[in-house]
Order: structure tokens, then C-alpha cells, then sequence
């Protein structure tokens, strides 16, 4: 499926969403899906695949709980959720284009990160040493990836990753000998 145009998505009392494990939504702009009736939150279920793609700007699911036990692929943009976040033993996938072009997740609370982590060079782009990418931006967070699926880097370089404070960063640094 492919959520495309303008316009947001406006969701009701106690309405789930599902990305069932084959599927795939693909997020081609960069609107909001909002929970914004009734007593109820609306929750959203990925087994499949999110995938945000084709435009550089924000889409954000607003105060909607996400669960993630499949795929989150930041291929261009920003994905930001402002409701809770939940993962289990999923994959968040970013494409890194440039310093100022690669996938992004925001994270408002709390940011369970677990399973594991990609990352892949696109358009012929290889980083320099110093290079950071902040791929995810969150309140908080527990846990820690236990898979690193990280692309090869020439040149001598290699990645450095870091859990700060507010965010979680790659950094590609001169491996000394």
C-alpha cells in the first residue's frame, strides 16, 4: 500500500492499524496520521514493512502507539512518533545519501531499542572521517541493538556508533594501525 498526496490521516476511538507480516506500506510524503477521537489510542502493528521513501520531510504518527516487531526503513526523511513506541527484535533500516541526506526516526519518550540496526550507502556516496549521521533522536531509551548490519567503508575508515544521551549516532572515523 502507499499512502501518497496531501492531507492527513485522522483515526478514531481504539483503531488498529496492521502491516501484516508480507506487507508493505509505503510513506510517500510527508503528512500525519493523528489519533484525535474517542477515549481509546489508536495503535499501529508492523510485522511487515514501513517504508518512508520519495520525499525529505516529516510524516509523524501523532500520539498513536506504534509497535514494531518488523521492518522500519528510513530510506529518505523523517518518521517521528510522538505516541509510545514499542520494538521487539525488529529491524530499523536507514539509507545514508550524504551529511545532509539520509533516513531519520524521531522518538518523543521512551525508545526500546533492541534487533537490529542497518545501514547501506546509496548513490555512490562513501563518508568521510568525522562524518556523523544522528539516525535516531529520542527523550530516552533502554536497551541496545544486538545486530549491526553496517556497510564496508573504504579508505581505511570505519563506524563508531553512540548511544547519547538524546540521540543514537553512526560516525565514521580513520581506523589507526
Amino acid at each position: 500500500a502507499q499512502w501518497e498526496g496531501t492531507g492527513a490521516l485522522n483515526s478514531g476511538d481504539v483503531a488498529t492499524l496492521q502491516v501484516e507480516p508480507t506487507g508493505v506500506l509505503e510513506i510517500r510524503n510527508d503528512e500525519s496520521l493523528y489519533y484525535n477521537y474517542g477515549g481509546g489510542m489508536t495503535v499501529f502493528n508492523n510485522s511487515g514493512v514501513v517504508r518512508k521513501l520519495a520525499s525529505a520531510g516529516t510524516s509523524t504518527f501523532y500520539s498513536v502507539q506504534f509497535n514494531n516487531a518488523g521492518r522500519l526503513d528510513m530510506d529518505s526523511g523523517i518518521v517521528s512518533f510522538t505516541g509510545p513506541f514499542a520494538q521487539e527484535n525488529a529491524m530499523l533500516s536507514f539509507s545514508l545519501r550524504g551529511l545532509a541526506d539520509f533516513g531519520h526516526i524521531g522518538i518523543t519518550g521512551a525508545a526500546p531499542l533492541n534487533g537490529s540496526l542497518e545501514a547501506s550507502l546509496k548513490a555512490g556516496f562513501q563518508p568521510s572521517a568525522g562524518d556523523v549521521f544522528a539516525l535516531v533522536n529520542y527523550g530516552s531509551r533502554s536497551g541496545g541493538f544486538t545486530n549491526w548490519l553496517l556497510p564496508i567503508l573504504t579508505n581505511g575508515l570505519s563506524w563508531k556508533a553512540s548511544y547519547l544521551t538524546d540521540r543514537l549516532q553512526l560516525q565514521a572515523f580513520a581506523v589507526s594501525n
